[in-house]
């Protein structure tokens, strides 16, 4: 898919239309997301609000695995899908003893939402 780095050619579920492929013509939102380029739409006029909400879910998650996913992302355009393979499994590796997984886990099976926000205020 012209226009997108390797690591995210695999998030897309359909291939890109050819008019912005051939002839680079525009692809409306809709269309992007139904294809799985954009995760989210928002009404009209309201798509600061849901980028300031969506930015809010994502401050109250994870943040070290969030950087580590990042990470591995961007040096999937870059890597051999071997390197990369290896570099996941060992992300996933170290993950399993971090304090998100120890919350993460705990939170499933108390069945409660994950609190990762008390390990940032505990560093």
């Amino acid at each position: 898919m012209p226009g997108l780095p390797i690591s995210c050619r695999g998030c897309c579920r359909a291939p890109w239309p050819p008019a912005c492929c051939f002839l680079g013509e525009p692809v409306g939102a809709d269309r992007l997301h139904a294809l799985g380029a954009l995760s989210e739409l928002a009404l009209e006029g309201g798509s600061f609000d849901a980028a300031m909400a969506l930015a809010d879910r994502l401050g109250r998650g994870p943040s070290a695995t969030q950087g580590t996913i990042k990470a591995l992302v961007n040096s999937a355009a870059t890597q051999d899908v071997f390197t990369q393979l290896d570099a996941e499994r060992d992300a996933m590796a170290r993950a399993q003893g971090s304090p998100e997984a120890t919350e993460g886990i705990g939170a499933f099976l108390d069945k409660r939402a994950p609190d990762f926000e008390k390990l940032r205020s505990a560093t």
